[in-house]
């Protein structure tokens, strides 16, 4: 690894372009400050070959040497890998907005019966039995709840199209979010680190028709300058003619008016090697005291120079005027390093481009090791977030420590497990070989031709010797004694106890079974599950940051008419500024990684609240609707299944047709006495009636308007 020291290519001689000298050291500055946390002992040198180790033995359950020696191997860590990351991330993420908990009634108290006496009082003021001060603050009370109502309206309608378009750009991305979402877990529990990035892209060109004349366009002239080419020093006058009005009709082509093609979130997830936080970091959870993120990505020259315009060849200067020095690297079995060739041969290497962000200056600066100028030219973050990093960690091994910021994965805790189980194994074939059954005889008593035939024919042969002249083959041979094989030398259940305690995977879990009991099983299942909901909660706490930090970046970046086509003419957007609006209302991933925990919990709570709640006045059957689907974790939408002004199931049942004039039959659910069709007695209704919001009766709760 003493080729990540080396230092990058000095000029050749050759102008360097117009770079000025302090731009050219901020440059080289912040290559060395990257280089260096990556490669150096004092950075992340030491973390970043234990992932790249825990990424290998995952793969083949033991070391290289070990498997090119052709040695058992048994890879329990690939079967705890998948096991685990089963468990951990087992659906979508479901997406819920939510407004901080306010106060937004300034006079109205909470309190429904306050509601009713300001109606009762405007209603005897429209008689003329109310006193003025009275009306006043009647009018003051409805009026204030009306415009608290309003607002939380207008939130809930702004959460629920942000919700919307979340999920919409997830079920955009491509791979699927899902399956990259359970790569980001695999990794984790590999490498003990992942990495979410968020991104935003916006298309921006002509509509298809122009684009098509573009294209028309310039095939025409690059086959125009093929002929040119080919025809030399000809008279190609007409040639060179027709060529130059095709570029003045490109011309007129790009200036037509673009249109915005695309635009939305872009979810991204880096390699746990590629993200080289500050060493100065103390927690990767917030990147707590870091100053600045380098993301490293290898592109070769061709890419980079369609990406920035910039044409990486030693001795070849780009349209800025800027010299194309730069690091090569080489990429092998995954891994690069920098070294090969310079110059023109370098065109096949690979060049290692930084995007950091430094949270001191607030920039972002995109550099590649070795050149001596910016990529682009330096500025803020293309997406603003809440902490300015758009970058995520996940981890699920948190430990405290001055020396080491990132913690130890599973693979790595299990690793020496697997070695020993493997050598374990290992050593019970080695034994059972040399436990074969041999014979001794005394020497030259065989030809070799004699013990060819003893070694080598199968059962139930005759096999005719030499050398016996009138004595039995006991008499020539003599049986050598073996100790048997002792499974105790090599029994591995202390290993899986080890393994249990250390990862929390007991045999079973891998598929065997073990002497232990069925409570103790049990109990260890439970110690188990513990552990995995602890590593639950620290996905979904992960995913809660990075979709709320979604939610503000789409708050920024998102135009209303691409709002409107993706959510519908119903969506809401605001016109104020994105920051006021995102200090009350975010993203929050509900239960995102395993359903809800507490669902069955929440589900009791409310069959013992129903019966209640269904006899209070006022109270929206909408609601209670909505709140029994959410405790459900269903998905239906109840706005297809609601008819204004219908009744009830149960209320038209029990308003059956009036009884014949004959009689009064029983049967009829009118005269059934006080209980009716219901079959229960029906709460007495107030004589003025007001439909109260959701959660009316505490004003920290979720509201809506009122219906008079």
């Amino acid at each position: 690894m003493d080729e990540l020291k080396q230092e990058p290519p000095k000029n050749t001689g050759e102008s360097t372009g117009d770079v000025p000298d302090a731009r050219r050291q901020l440059v080289q500055n912040w290559c060395a400050l990257v280089r260096g946390a990556r490669d150096d002992a004092k950075g992340h040198k030491k973390a970043f070959n234990q992932m790249r180790d825990n990424m290998s033995m995952a793969r083949l359950g033991a070391k290289k040497e070990w498997l090119e020696s052709g040695k058992y191997t048994a890879n329990i860590l690939q079967r705890h890998v998948a096991g685990k990351v089963s468990m951990l991330y087992a659906k979508n993420p479901t997406a819920t907005a939510k407004r901080r908990e306010r106060l937004d009634f300034s006079i109205w108290d909470g309190n429904a019966e306050s509601l009713l006496m300001a109606q009762q009082t405007l209603a005897l003021a429209a008689q003329g039995q109310a006193l003025p001060q009275a009306i006043v603050q009647a009018e003051a009370l409805l009026k204030d709840f009306q415009n608290g109502s309003l607002e939380r309206q207008l939130m809930d309608a702004l959460g629920k199209t942000i919700v919307i378009l979340f999920n919409y750009f997830m079920d955009e991305q491509d791979p699927h979010f899902k399956t990259q979402m359970k790569q980001l877990v695999r990794r984790t529990v590999t490498n003990g680190v992942g990495y979410l990035k968020l991104g935003f892209q916006r298309e921006v060109g002509h509509d298809l028709v122009t684009m098509q004349g573009i294209d028309d366009a310039r095939t025409k002239i690059a086959t125009m300058e093929r002929i040119l080419r080919e025809m030399g020093d000809g008279d190609t006058t007409e040639t060179e003619a027709e060529a130059e009005q095709l570029r003045l009709q490109l011309q007129d082509l790009q200036a037509t008016e673009q249109i915005v093609l695309r635009e939305g979130l872009i979810f991204d997830f880096p390699k746990s090697t590629s993200i080289i936080v500050d060493p100065v970091c103390t927690n990767l959870m917030g990147f707590v005291g870091a100053n600045w993120i380098a993301h490293e990505i290898y592109m070769t020259v061709d890419r980079v120079k369609e990406i920035f315009s910039i044409d990486l060849k030693a001795g070849n200067t780009s349209g800025s005027g800027q010299q194309g020095n730069f690091l090569p690297y080489q990429m092998k079995s995954g891994i690069a390093s920098p070294g090969g060739p310079d110059g023109s041969d370098a065109k096949n290497m690979y060049v290692c481009v930084w995007e950091i962000y430094d949270k001191k200056t607030g920039m972002t600066y995109v550099v590649a090791d070795g050149h001596p100028d910016f990529l682009t030219e330096p500025a803020s973050p293309q997406v603003q977030v809440n902490g300015f990093f758009p970058i995520f960690a996940l981890t699920f091994n948190e430990v405290e420590s001055e020396d080491e910021v990132f913690p130890p994965s599973d693979v790595e805790l299990l690793s020496p497990l697997q070695e020993e189980y493997n050598r374990s194994r290992e050593g019970l074939r080695e034994h059972r070989a040399a436990a074969r059954p041999r014979w001794a005889v005394a020497q030259g008593a065989l030809s070799e031709d004699d013990k060819e035939k003893l070694s080598s024919q199968a059962a139930f042969t005759v096999v005719e010797l030499q050398a016996l002249e009138g004595q039995s083959i006991g008499d020539a041979l003599q049986s050598i004694s073996i100790p048997g094989v002792d499974p105790n030398l090599y029994e591995t259940g202390s290993i899986m106890t080890d393994v249990q305690l250390v990862a929390g995977s007991q045999e079973a879990n891998f598929g065997s079974t073990s002497g232990s009991t069925a409570t103790e099983s049990s109990i260890a299942e439970g110690s188990r599950m513990s552990s995995a909901k602890s590593n639950i909660d620290d996905l979904d706490d992960f995913l809660t940051a990075s979709s709320r930090a979604a939610g503000q970046v789409l708050l920024a970046e998102m135009s209303p008419d691409q709002v409107t086509e993706i959510v519908g003419s119903g969506a809401v957007w605001p016109e104020l500024m994105p920051d006021n609006i995102a200090k009350e209302v975010f993203i929050e991933i509900e239960a995102g990684s395993s359903g809800r925990p507490n669902s069955a919990q929440e589900i009791n709570n409310l069959q013992l609240l129903m019966p209640y709640l269904l006899q209070i006045p006022g109270i929206s059957g909408e609601w209670l609707a909505k709140i029994a689907i959410q405790r459900m974790d269903d998905t239906l939408d109840l706005t297809d299944a609601i008819i204004p002004g219908v009744a009830s199931i149960t209320a038209q049942n029990g308003s059956a047709s009036a009884p014949p004039a004959s009689g009064g039959s029983s049967d009829v659910p009118a005269s059934q006495g006080n209980q009716g069709g219901q079959n229960q007695p029906v709460p007495p209704q107030p004589s003025v009636q007001a439909s109260i919001p959701p959660g009316g009766g505490n004003q920290g709760q979720a509201g809506s308007g009122l219906v008079v």
